[in-house]
C-alpha cells in the first residue's frame, strides 16, 4: 500500500490493527514506501505494530516474487490484502500452496476492474473471506465471479467520537475566520487527489459555470497543492484567484469541511467515498456524481443531489440549487448526519468487520 496522509483508510488500518491486538494477534502492516504522517506511524508504533517498508510492485513476475519473498521472510498466518494486483493475488496462493492453514481475506475500497477470466478473479475464489466496503463493490466482484459467499458487504465508516464531531461543527466560525471567509460567502468544499478519477477538471468547470450565476460562492479544496498549472486552468475557466482557498495535502481534512455549506464529489469512479460519510457526520448536504457506492452514501433528493459523471451542466445547477435554498441545505444536511449514525459509524461497523475477519 501507499499512503499520503493519515486520512480514512489509515484511521481504518489503525483501529482494525488495534482490534486485532487486542485478541493477542501480531500484526504487521506492508507498505510501498514511508506513509507521509508521522503521526500516523507514531500511533501504530505505539501499539507495537510493525511498519514494513518493502517494495514489492515492478514487472508481473517481479511483483510476485517480491510478494512471496516478504511472506515467506515473515511466515504469516493470515493475509489481508489492500490495494494488491493480480501478481500479488498469485503470490498470495503459492504461499498457502506450501503453507495450507494459512487464511487468506481480501478487502476491496476500490472498484475492481477485474475480468471473469483474470487471473486475480481466479485466485479471490480460494480466498477465506472477500470485504467489499460498499454495495456496489460486491456486485462488481459478484458480477465477475467471485461467489458468495465469500464476498461481503461491510461499510468501514469513520472513527471520531460524537462528542469530537460535535466541536468541530461548533468550531465552524473560528475556522471560517482563520481561513478569511465573509459571513456571507457560501462555501463548497471537496477533498481529492490531482487524478482524473477523482475529476479536479469536473470539479473547476462546474464550479466556474456556478459562480457565474452566484459571485458569493467560494471553493474551498482540500488536498491538491497549488501550483503554477492549476492556477492557469482557474484562470482560463475565469476562476478569480479570490473564489478558491487550497489548504494541500492534510491530515485534518474533516476539521475543514465544518466551514463548508456544501459538500461536493465530481468523481468518475468511487467506491464509497469516506469524504461524503466525514461531510454527512457534519451534517452538510452533498453534490456528488451517481457512481460506483455514492448513492449509497447520498440519498438522491434527501440528503443530497446527484449527477451523471462529467455531466458538468448538471453539477452547476445541483450547487446552485442548493446555494440558493438555506432550508434545502439545513434539511439534506440533518438526513445526511441520521444516515451517517446509521450506516456509517467506524466503531460499530469495525466490530462487524473483524468478527467477519476472524470469524
Amino acid at each position: 500500500m501507499r499512503s499520503t496522509k493519515y486520512g480514512g483508510t489509515e484511521r481504518f488500518m489503525l483501529n482494525s490493527s488495534l482490534k486485532m491486538v487486542e485478541r493477542g494477534t501480531e500484526v504487521r502492516i506492508q507498505y510501498e514506501e514511508l506513509p507521509a504522517s508521522s503521526d500516523y506511524i507514531n500511533k501504530l508504533s505505539c501499539l507495537n505494530i510493525e511498519t514494513i517498508i518493502a517494495p514489492t510492485h515492478g514487472g508481473w513476475l517481479m511483483s510476485m516474487m517480491r510478494a512471496l519473498t516478504l511472506y515467506f521472510r515473515y511466515r504469516p498466518d493470515h493475509i489481508i490484502t489492500h490495494f494488491v494486483s493480480s501478481p500479488h493475488y498469485v503470490a498470495c496462493m503459492a504461499y498457502k500452496v506450501i503453507f495450507p492453514s494459512t487464511r487468506l481475506t481480501g478487502v476491496f475500497h476500490l472498484t475492481p476492474r477485474m475480468r471473469r477470466w483474470s487471473i486475480a478473479r481466479l485466485c479471490l475464489t480460494r480466498f477465506k473471506t472477500v470485504v467489499a466496503t460498499s454495495d456496489a463493490v460486491a456486485s462488481r466482484l459478484i458480477a465477475v465471479g467471485v461467489p458468495t459467499p465469500p464476498v461481503y458487504r461491510r461499510y468501514l465508516g469513520i472513527f471520531k467520537p460524537q462528542e469530537a464531531i460535535n466541536n468541530t461543527i461548533e468550531g465552524r466560525h473560528a475556522r471560517r475566520e482563520e481561513l478569511g471567509i465573509r459571513d456571507d460567502q457560501i462555501v463548497v468544499c471537496c477533498a481529492l487527489f490531482d487524478h482524473p478519477v477523482k475529476g479536479p477538471d469536473v470539479l473547476l468547470a462546474g464550479f466556474a459555470r456556478a459562480r457565474s450565476l452566484n459571485s458569493n460562492l467560494l471553493l474551498l479544496i482540500i488536498g491538491i497543492e497549488p501550483d503554477g498549472r492549476f492556477e492557469e486552468l482557474c484562470e482560463a475557466l475565469g476562476i478569480p484567484g479570490d473564489a478558491i482557498k487550497m489548504t494541500g495535502i492534510i491530515d485534518s481534512a474533516m476539521d475543514y469541511f465544518a466551514v463548508a455549506d456544501i459538500y461536493v464529489q465530481p468523481s468518475r469512479a468511487e467506491a464509497l467515498s469516506l469524504s461524503i460519510v466525514e461531510a454527512s457526520a457534519l451534517g452538510l448536504p452533498t453534490v456528488a456524481s451517481r457512481v460506483g457506492g455514492i448513492p449509497e452514501v447520498v440519498r438522491e433528493g434527501k440528503s443530497g443531489l446527484l449527477f451523471d459523471a462529467e455531466d458538468i451542466d448538471g453539477f452547476a445547477k445541483s450547487i446552485n440549487r442548493l446555494a440558493n435554498d438555506s432550508e434545502l441545505r439545513a434539511a439534506y444536511g440533518r438526513r445526511a448526519q441520521q444516515h451517517y449514525r446509521d450506516q456509517f459509524d467506524g466503531y460499530r461497523n469495525l466490530n462487524e468487520t473483524i468478527a467477519l475477519i476472524n470469524r
